[in-house]
């Protein structure tokens, strides 16, 4: 126990590697923990001195100078030698032997708070299985460089000529001022990792793509921000907020059941897939097959069903509407069902 709670409250051990209690503690200050780094004497001196010549043009009087220089400098010297609390010896040796174990990683789960600890083998098997086995959506691309003439690059990779077309292209078809802003410069390769689904009965990941930094990635954020009018209608939410206040203040039935559906395989991120299930959800609409409460957040659904019987008509509906997309559900489990970080239960005092 620590300070009345588990120390572990907030940590899912699936990993083969037992925790000490420091470890422990150590994460269930969250994944955003770090000390502070000490600042160097040098970078301290040098903002003192920065900070006295702004303020020396608008001081009057050559002692009233000399004696804001020398508070200045006081200050900063008492401020190097001033010592700060040292972190505990324990958690400092428990994060600096987390840190070179190679063989687990520590991440966040998909859905909720928290810290989840897998095997570094368990991850990367989910992880492939949920995204670079699917030959559908990722192929392996050849990194031989081809023969040209002349002296061959020093650097190669397939996606080079995939940019410089990209720079081409926009600077042909947009103005200059708004091309050179959306043409990355030192562009890096996408990151791809996988958030565990530890709130499934089998364990699963979620694979994201992390596409900060590469060489289309601010095209796709200027595209994002003219295309957004075309993915939003009445039944996506924008805000989590007014999102809860919303389904605080909806009335349902007894017997209605609370479900969560989610589209795997959405093209493109969040705009694609908003676009594509506002298209889905027109053609719903349009043949009054949509549910008395449906709201949605890029491919997750809040849905209230008067029944299983009908959440699985209407499923079966949704896996119809095309055939590169599966959708799947969950529904309540003690009145309760998690959605966008909120736990939602069902008040039967209703």
């Amino acid at each position: 126990m620590y300070r009345g709670k588990k120390v572990d409250e907030h940590i899912l051990n699936i990993s083969s590697y037992r925790l000490s209690f420091f470890q422990k503690l150590a994460l269930s200050r969250g994944l955003q923990f770090a000390y502070p780094h000490r600042v160097s004497s040098r970078e301290i001196k040098a903002n003192f001195e920065k900070a006295y010549w702004k303020l020396e043009p608008k001081i009057v009087g050559e002692e009233t100078k000399e004696l804001t220089a020398a508070t200045l400098k006081s200050i900063a010297l008492n401020y190097i030698e001033r010592k700060g609390p040292s972190p505990p010896k324990a958690l400092t040796r428990a994060l600096g032997q987390l840190k070179k174990r190679d063989d687990v990683i520590i991440t966040k789960p998909d859905k909720g708070s928290g810290v989840v600890v897998m095997d570094r083998s368990e991850y990367e098997h989910l992880l492939c299985e949920a995204s670079v086995n699917n030959v559908s959506k990722f192929i392996p691309i050849s990194t031989e460089q081809p023969r040209t003439r002349g002296r061959p690059m020093t650097h190669y990779h397939p996606l080079l000529k995939k940019e410089k077309d990209m720079i081409s292209t926009v600077h042909k078809i947009l103005p200059k001022e708004i091309a050179k802003s959306i043409c990355q410069t030192g562009s890096r390769l996408a990151h791809l990792y996988g958030l565990p689904k530890t709130h499934k009965e089998k364990l699963s990941m979620r694979p994201i793509l992390s596409a900060t930094g590469t060489y289309n990635y601010k095209l796709a954020q200027w595209l994002d921000e003219k295309l957004k009018p075309l993915s939003q209608n009445v039944y996506t939410i924008d805000d989590v907020f007014s999102s809860a206040a919303d389904i605080r203040s909806t009335v349902i039935n007894a017997s209605d059941i609370l479900v969560d559906g989610v589209a795997m395989g959405s093209p493109l991120g969040p705009l694609s897939a908003n676009v594509f299930m506002c298209h889905i959800e027109e053609r719903l609409e349009s043949t009054n097959h949509m549910p008395k409460y449906y709201k949605r957040y890029v491919d997750d659904t809040l849905v209230f069903m008067p029944n299983l019987e009908a959440a699985n008509e209407f499923l079966a509906l949704l896996n119809t509407t095309h055939p590169a997309k599966a959708f799947t559900m969950e529904t309540t489990v003690n009145n309760s069902i998690p959605f966008l970080g909120m736990l939602i239960t069902k008040d039967l005092g209703l």
